[in-house]
């Protein structure tokens, strides 16, 4: 597997920019991680790649955790054998961000021996979250922002993975909406789509420290008439 910072940058935030409207596209954002992992991020790699989706199960104090993807590599070239290398939630609701951040922690098993681990060859856990933003771009939930960063950069300390917060940026305002649809009820003849992405923040982190944080924008192909 290439560097985890490199195969990120390759997440192909304009085509998803321009593509995806709407205001819980849980499926979507999931399916754009799933190519990014097969075909996105696979270049020069020559072994065999798969998703697991839903994630196999965990269980942690009575309790059963399901993420959202698992990234999985042949363990040798030919070989019918897979290495799970990357665990992956998706989350659109603020009020979920924190607990999915734990569910990810719970699947390293950090307490334990690495023979003793249900996944011992996980080499990165990606949180990917909808976030909104005002007009200059300026995120509406910064505290909550904040507190994310705080306590992926904690669990990165003393874990052997890289953590990763994907925020993909979103705006409502209708004045920027790329996007109308025929109306078909009587007396509307169109109809607007306010909810659209137009790019992300990104942050990598590794042993406690940021490793890379980065901005990116969408470009958009469809405008008003």
């Amino acid at each position: 597997m290439k560097d985890v910072i490199d195969m990120i940058e390759n997440f192909k935030i304009k085509r998803f920019c321009n593509t995806v409207f709407g205001w819980n596209p849980h499926d979507a954002i999931i399916g754009e991680w799933i190519r990014w992992w097969l075909v996105d991020s696979k270049l020069g790699e020559r072994r065999k790649r798969r998703v697991i989706n839903s994630a196999i199960a965990i269980r942690f104090g009575g309790k059963t955790v399901i993420s959202d993807l698992l990234f999985a590599e042949q363990a040798r070239i030919n070989s019918d054998l897979y290495k799970i290398l990357g665990v992956a939630e998706v989350e659109n609701s603020q009020k979920g961000f924190l607990r999915k951040l734990k569910n990810l922690s719970l699947y390293e098993e950090s307490g334990k021996k690495e023979e003793e681990r249900k996944f011992p060859d996980l080499k990165f856990a990606l949180l990917c979250i909808k976030v909104s933003v005002s007009k200059d771009s300026t995120f509406r939930n910064i505290d909550l922002i904040k507190e994310l960063n705080s306590k992926m950069q904690e669990f990165s300390k003393n874990s052997g993975m890289y953590w990763i917060l994907y925020m993909l940026k979103f705006t409502w305002i209708e004045e920027d909406s790329p996007f109308r649809v025929r109306n078909y009820v009587r007396g509307y003849d169109e109809f607007w789509y306010s909810y659209s992405f137009y790019g992300s923040d990104f942050y990598v982190y590794y042993g406690g420290e940021i490793r890379k944080r980065a901005t990116t924008y969408g470009v958009r192909e469809i405008g008003r008439q």
